[in-house]
């Protein structure tokens, strides 16, 4: 027989995939991916130092660790390092697929022509200690990027898992306050681990007074590995 969607159950990442998913006829639970403790504030000065020789000062830039896409803002992150020459902004993302390649020669490209010097693209080192050098670069930030600001409107997402990797390594987000983002840390984060912005006129602003502010990077209580095995384990009962 045709299968319906009655017939399997979805388990999404974000809350508000539910009600997107039940809109299409699809049943769905929410689960998310917990955050592993390898992602937390130390020090290694073994990884920092690769970035130190590329000019990197500690808490000296703005890191931008998405795909280098529209979608994901990249292009306000250049109009950041465009209207603020004396902050950095680095981006630092593995392009294994053709398309993402694709959007990374077009930043480069568009960088050059606007000639931004505080615009550095640093992958981490493509070796079997690629996320200990990837840790480094977020626990050394000023803060992650997380502006999905397209020229359209929002790219609705849930900040990325990488917006909370960098908050368990201590780092603070600059992030889109879409529903995505909302239903993770809530309207209290503003201020405290996250500056909500809601169109580029704010993220400067969020720029420009950064220093104001007293933000320190925590995950949501709950994102812890164990706790996801949990959830998990409560849908196979439910289930089954």
């Amino acid at each position: 027989r045709i299968m319906t969607p009655t017939d399997r159950h979805y388990v999404v990442h974000n809350k508000y995939y539910i009600d997107t998913f039940a809109e299409g006829g699809y049943p769905a639970d929410y689960v998310h991916h917990g955050i592993d403790p390898f992602w937390c504030p130390g020090d290694s000065p073994e990884y920092w130092k690769y970035f130190e020789d590329k000019g990197l000062t500690r808490k000296g830039y703005y890191l931008f660790a998405h795909r280098p896409n529209r979608e994901k803002g990249i292009e306000r992150t250049l109009d950041l390092a465009t209207e603020f020459p004396n902050e950095v902004f680095v981006v630092s993302t593995s392009t294994t697929l053709p398309d993402h390649r694709i959007h990374l020669n077009r930043m480069l490209d568009e960088a050059k022509n606007r000639g931004l010097d505080n615009f550095l693209y640093i992958p981490s080192p493509m070796n079997p200690r690629y996320h200990y050098y990837r840790r480094e670069l977020l626990r050394n930030c000023k803060a992650s990027l997380c502006i999905w600001l397209t020229d359209t409107g929002w790219y609705v997402d849930m900040i990325g898992y990488i917006g909370l990797e960098s908050l368990a390594c201590g780092a603070p987000l600059i992030a889109s306050k879409a529903v995505g983002s909302l239903s993770i840390l809530g309207e209290e984060a503003h201020k405290h681990s996250v500056l909500y912005i809601d169109g580029l006129e704010s993220c400067k602003y969020a720029i420009e007074h950064f220093s104001s502010y007293t933000l320190k990077g925590e995950i949501p209580g709950d994102w812890r590995p164990q706790d996801t095995v949990n959830k998990y384990m409560e849908l196979i009962k439910k289930y089954s």
